[in-house]
């Protein structure tokens, strides 16, 4: 995985509607996070919101460390902005904690829909197996091709993909 750090800067002002939960949910927020100044404006209202300063600046130091994926990753449902339960009694901040759930439900960042597909090809070992297919079955060359929109969709129901005017931001689900 080629988990990419977004740095602010050099990204396109376009928008488009919200298509997605997370998108959604950062537009009832009155924001969205297709631009990184998009990205700033919400996690700077995560921080202002924050229950605590220690809270507040957890979130802040983990923005800095990991960019657009990490203020999309605050927008998925179901992710708690400050705190994690470590599953042993009270709830608390927990930088190292926070971030670890964060860098395990970030999968990767792919510049479009096709780098998408192409590693989800490689990520099952599509393509080694048709290969072999192929090598007993030539006349199969003609007829044997990846339904691209199909891996695609393959891959947006196994993973939370984010669209962005940067790419797409890829999440366990």
């Amino acid at each position: 995985m080629n988990h990419e750090q977004n740095q602010p800067g050099g990204v396109s002002q376009r928008r488009y509607e919200p298509r997605h939960r997370a998108e959604q949910r950062l537009a009832a927020n009155a924001t969205d996070l297709h631009t990184e100044p998009d990205s700033d404006q919400y996690v700077r209202h995560v921080i202002e919101h924050a229950p605590s300063p220690a809270a507040g600046a957890l979130v802040a130091q983990l923005y800095e460390r990991h960019g657009t994926a990490f203020a999309i990753y605050l927008a998925l449902g179901g992710v708690d902005n400050y705190i994690r339960d470590n599953g042993e009694g009270p709830r608390t901040t927990d930088i190292a904690g926070l971030e670890r759930d964060f860098t395990e439900a970030y999968y990767d960042f792919f510049p479009d829909k096709d780098a998408l597909v192409e590693d989800t090809i490689a990520s099952f070992d599509w393509g080694a197996e048709a290969s072999w297919l192929l090598r007993g079955h030539l006349e199969l060359q003609q007829f044997l091709v990846f339904d691209r929109d199909a891996i695609y969709g393959f891959a947006s129901d196994h993973y939370e993909v984010i669209r962005t005017d940067q790419g797409l931001y890829v999440y366990m689900r």
